[in-house]
């Protein structure tokens, strides 16, 4: 097995970003080590995880988390499990923070969605070998509406657009903005899936951009973010 790290990271660009983002994400953790963001070092690390266990599997077969050789490089399995725990961390959080009535409703209603989802995708898709397409969208969805809410309390709390030293307020703007993108690109590659073609350049492209900037936003939070322990163990 022959490995080039340059060419590696040429292909997965976003790799020292998710690294990097663990590494603030603890150097900071005493601002917000008491609030419902303690877990976000976890995440991130899981993140960085299962992005590193993805790429192994998809471009060394010899890897492979499946004993059939047909589906040597398949890796949805991975990504379908962190979906699923990626939002019910922060269907968690947006619940507990926003004290609106209406939006806690609108945040139960969504996270019941996406767990019939999750049951019923099974039953038309292989949860081991292909994406989930009803959970992603559904959970993608769901994540931008949360955000957005989120957001639009922060105004109405502070009386400005956008609190650029609340951390949550940075985390928010990044998840709406990918995964706004994030479902018309996942709808497309499950069209053309059957086909067996490759995702085209500016699709891949367009996709790591979403994440450079989901993560540049959090980057960005931990960096500007002051301690916000009473804030958000509400």
């Amino acid at each position: 097995m022959e490995v080039n790290p340059i060419s590696l990271l040429l292909k997965y660009p976003f790799l020292p970003v998710y690294l990097v983002t663990v590494f603030l994400a603890i150097w900071r953790y005493p601002r917000y080590f008491d609030t419902l963001l303690r877990l976000l070092p976890v995440l991130f690390t899981y993140t960085l995880a299962t992005e590193i266990l993805g790429i192994i599997t998809y471009e060394f077969t010899e890897f492979s988390i499946f004993l059939n050789e047909f589906f040597s490089y398949y890796n949805w399995l991975i990504y379908n499990v962190y979906l699923l725990i990626f939002c019910g961390y922060f269907f968690f959080v947006y619940y507990r923070v926003i004290p609106w009535r209406a939006a806690r409703t609108a945040i139960l209603i969504g996270s019941t969605l996406l767990a019939i989802a999750a049951l019923i995708n099974p039953l038309y898709q292989s949860f081991q070998y292909e994406v989930q397409l009803g959970t992603y969208i559904t959970g993608s969805a769901v994540l931008v509406v949360s955000s957005m809410m989120y957001l639009i309390y922060r105004r109405s709390v502070s009386g400005r657009a956008f609190t650029d030293r609340d951390l949550l307020s940075w985390i928010s703007l990044g998840i709406a903005i990918f995964y706004s993108g994030f479902i018309p690109i996942t709808i497309y590659r499950n069209m053309h899936a059957p086909t067996g073609l490759m995702d085209p350049v500016v699709v891949t492209r367009i996709l790591q951009v979403l994440i450079f900037v989901m993560y540049g936003c959090i980057l960005v939070g931990l960096w500007r973010m002051r301690p916000q322990r009473v804030f958000l163990s509400n």
